[in-house]
C-alpha cells in the first residue's frame, strides 16, 4: 500500500540519464512475471528486509529461472550491513548496493554496457573468484536538489491515496539504536519550494490528499525549527487541502510550543510519530536519545491537543530491569500508548554495526549462529522469559485472528488518522467528531486492559515465574471475547463512516480503501 522511496528514486534517475525502467513492486502473490519477462530487463533490483527476505530470495529465484541472463542486485539497508550473510544465504544475487543508490546503479547500468568495470564502481559489492570484493564506500550525496523527484508508478499503477514524500536524507541525533547515520550519514535537505512543488504537483495531477513524510526528523536541522516553519508556511500559503504525517524527536517541545499548533493544523499535519522510545532514563541514555522522559511527556501533551500521536517505543532489550520496565509500564498507562497492543512487547531490533549492537556484542550477549534482529540474551533471565511469553502470546493472537488483528495495531492508527483527516477537511459535519470521540473512548479502554495485562505478568514474572498462571492471566485480559469485541467495534465503525461518507457524497470516500 506504501511507495518503495529508494527504488522508486532510483527508477527516476536511471531515467533522467536515459534508460528504460519498469517498476513492478506488489504484493508477493501479485507480481505480474509475464511482464517482467515481456519487459525482458538487463538488470533487476530489489529492496531486501530482514524481516520479509525470504519473499524476495522467492522471487529472484522466479526472475532468475526465466530471465538466465539478467543480473540482480540487492540493495537498502539489510544488504549494505549484511552483505556477507546475504551471499551465504542465496546465490541468487550478483550485485549488493551498499548505501544510497542512484548514483550506484546508474555506474552499474555503464558496467553492463561495457562502459567501465564492476570493480570501479564505488559503493559495489560482489562475488568474483570464489572472493567478496569490496569495493570503496561511496561518498554520500550532498545536493539532494539534483535528484529528479521519484518515479511515481507504483502510486499511479496501484492507484493509491498516500504519497510517500523525503525532503531530507540523515538525522542529527545519534540513537544507538538506530540504522540512520549508518545508511545516510549526515542531514542532507531539500529546498522547501521543491518540495512544496512536488506536493502541489501530486495533488492537482494525481488527485493525491494525503501524505507521509519518510523523513527521520522533520525539524532538522537546527535547534530552531527554521526549515520545518518554513515549509509548513508554504503549504500554509498554498492552501492546499491536504494531510500529512511527520516524525519528530521527542525532545521538540524545548524548541516549540502551542504557539506554533494553528501553523501545523492549517499546513495539513493530521499525525504526528514521537521517537519516545522509552519512559524511563536508564534505557533513555542506553539509546542515547537527547530527549529526556519529561520532554517526551511534554512534546506528548503538546500534540495530543490538536493531532493524532503515534509513538515509537521500545519497552524491552536485552538491558532491562524489572524497575525500568514498572516505569515503562506507568509511562504507557499514562500517556494511552498501549492502546496499540503491541506496545506493551515491543522489543529492540537489532542492526548490524548500530552502537547498541556492537554493546551487546561487546558484552557477550550475541546469540551464536546466524544474525538475527533478536538474536541476543537477556542480562535477567527472568525478564527474559518475561518477554518470550508475552511476544508468543502476541504472535498466537496474530496467528489466530490475521487480518482481524490489524484492527488492534496499525489499521486502528490508520482509522483515527483518517477520521481526523475527513473532520478537519468537513468541520460542519458533526458525525465524524462523535465517531473520533467513540474510537478515543474505546481507545483508552483498550489501554486499561492492555496494561491491567501487562503489569500482572510482570509482577509474576518478578515474584517466580509460572506459565501455567501466565496463561491464565493473559486468557482472562486478552480472552477472545475482548479479542473478537475490539474487532467488532473497529469493523462497524469502518463501515458506518463509509455508509455516511457514501450518503453525503464526500469525495473522500476513495481515502478510506487505503487505511
Amino acid at each position: 500500500n506504501l511507495e518503495e522511496i529508494g527504488m522508486c528514486s532510483i527508477a527516476a534517475y536511471l531515467r533522467a540519464h536515459g534508460h528504460t525502467v519498469m517498476i513492478a513492486q506488489k504484493n508477493a502473490a501479485d507480481i505480474d512475471y509475464r511482464a517482467v519477462g515481456d519487459f525482458d530487463p538487463d538488470l533487476i533490483g530489489y529492496t531486501i528486509y530482514e524481516t520479509a527476505k525470504q519473499l524476495a530470495f522467492d522471487s529472484a529465484e522466479i526472475v532468475r529461472n526465466m530471465l538466465p541472463r539478467a543480473c540482480l542486485f540487492a540493495g537498502g539497508y539489510y544488504p549494505s550491513t549484511n552483505y556477507k550473510e546475504l551471499f551465504d544465504e542465496t546465490n541468487l544475487f550478483d550485485y549488493v548496493v551498499r548505501g544510497e543508490g542512484e548514483q550506484t546503479v546508474l555506474e552499474l547500468c555503464e558496467c553492463m554496457m561495457g562502459l567501465r568495470a564492476a570493480e570501479e564502481i564505488c559503493g559495489l559489492i560482489f562475488r568474483a573468484g570464489g572472493e567478496l570484493i569490496l569495493n570503496e564506500p561511496r561518498s554520500i550525496l550532498q545536493d539532494l536538489d539534483t535528484l529528479p523527484w521519484i518515479a511515481r508508478d507504483v502510486l499511479q499503477d496501484n492507484q493509491l491515496k498516500v504519497a510517500m514524500i523525503s525532503t531530507s536524507r540523515g538525522c542529527y541525533g545519534n540513537c544507538s539504536f538506530c540504522s540512520n547515520q549508518i545508511m545516510w550519514k549526515n542531514w542532507r535537505g531539500r529546498r522547501v519550494g521543491d518540495i512544496a512543488d512536488e506536493i502541489e504537483y501530486l495533488f492537482r495531477a494525481h488527485h493525491i490528499v494525503f501524505f507521509n513524510f519518510t523523513d527521520a526528523s522533520f525539524e532538522d536541522p537546527d535547534g530552531c525549527c527554521t526549515r520545518m516553519k518554513e515549509l509548513m508556511n508554504a503549504l500554509a500559503e498554498r492552501e492546499l487541502p491536504i494531510g500529512y504525517i511527520a516524525d519528530f524527536r521527542a525532545e521538540i517541545s524545548r524548541k516549540i510550543d502551542a504557539g506554533i499548533l494553528p501553523l501545523m493544523e492549517c499546513s495539513g499535519l493530521i499525525g504526528a510519530c514521537i521517537g519516545v522510545e522509552s519512559g524511563n532514563e536508564p534505557d533513555m541514555q542506553l539509546y542515547k536519545k537527547l530527549a529526556t522522559v519529561e520532554d517526551s511527556v511534554k512534546t506528548l501533551k503538546l500534540f495530543q491537543e490538536k493531532f493524532v500521536t503515534i509513538c515509537e517505543f521500545i519497552n524491552i532489550n536485552p538491558y532491562s530491569t524489572f524497575e525500568g520496565l514498572k516505569e515503562n509500564a506507568m509511562f504507557l498507562r499514562k500517556t494511552g500508548i498501549a492502546s496499540i497492543l503491541e506496545k506493551i512487547a515491543t522489543q529492540y531490533g537489532m542492526y548490524k554495526n548500530s552502537a547498541l549492537y556492537q554493546k551487546i556484542k561487546d558484552d557477550g550477549l550475541l546469540r551464536d549462529g546466524d544474525f538475527s534482529k533478536y538474536g541476543y540474551r537477556f542480562i535477567n533471565p527472568s525478564i527474559e522469559t518475561f518477554q518470550t511469553f508475552l511476544s508468543g502470546y502476541l504472535g498466537r493472537l496474530h496467528a489466530r485472528y490475521r487480518e482481524g488483528y490489524k484492527f488492534m495495531t496499525s489499521y486502528l492508527t490508520r482509522l483515527e488518522c483518517f477520521l481526523s483527516f475527513i473532520q478537519r477537511m468537513n468541520p460542519q459535519d458533526e458525525y465524524y467528531m462523535t465517531a473520533l470521540s467513540r474510537m478515543r473512548e474505546w481507545k483508552s479502554r483498550m489501554n486499561t486492559v492492555h496494561m491491567d495485562c501487562y503489569d500482572r505478568l510482570l509482577d509474576l514474572a518478578e515474584s517466580g515465574w509460572d506459565v501455567d498462571a501466565a496463561e491464565q492471566i493473559a486468557q482472562q485480559f486478552l480472552s477472545d471475547v475482548y479479542i473478537q469485541s475490539c474487532i467488532s467495534f473497529v469493523n462497524i465503525l469502518t463501515r458506518t463512516v463509509k455508509k455516511h461518507l457514501i450518503r453525503t457524497k464526500n469525495p473522500y470516500i476513495q481515502l478510506i480503501k487505503s487505511i
